[in-house]
């Protein structure tokens, strides 16, 4: 199988999985084992992948997550967030922006915050509910 072959394999499956609107990570491990059949190395491929159809990547533990646009590494890392920016925001739009950023995590992001949250102490989870509740999004 050639390196085109090869791009248009992944790039197949990562249609399957809502590519390129959303996101999208596989296993490191399968993606290595599919190009080393083929005699190819995973970081030449990858590197490939990016330059020739313009495809990110970013290898984190066991998984590889593929976007169409670069990964923004102060946004990921970031690790407050200011929620007095959101206090006179309109609901709505709030809404909106929440469920357009969402649609666009990977599952390694959704579970980032999710840990996050889960690490706030009660007073803070409880300041998060009540702004919530005075925008009237609960």
């Amino acid at each position: 199988m050639d390196i085109e072959a090869i791009f248009e394999k992944i790039i197949s499956n990562l249609g399957k999985h809502g590519f390129p609107a959303k996101k999208v990570s596989f296993p490191k491990q399968s993606i290595e084992n599919f190009v080393k059949k083929h005699d190819y190395d995973l970081t030449d491929v990858l590197d490939e992948l990016h330059l020739n159809k313009d495809i990110y990547y970013k290898i984190n533990d066991n998984q590889i997550i593929f976007s169409k646009t670069e990964f923004n590494e102060e946004k990921e890392t970031k690790e407050d967030i200011d929620l007095s920016k959101l206090k006179n925001m309109d609901p709505s739009i709030l809404k909106q922006q929440a469920e357009s950023m969402m649609k666009n995590m990977s599952p390694e992001e959704l579970n980032e915050i999710q840990r996050k949250f889960e690490n706030l102490s009660s007073e803070e989870k409880q300041k998060i509910f009540e702004m919530a509740k005075n925008m009237g999004l609960s």
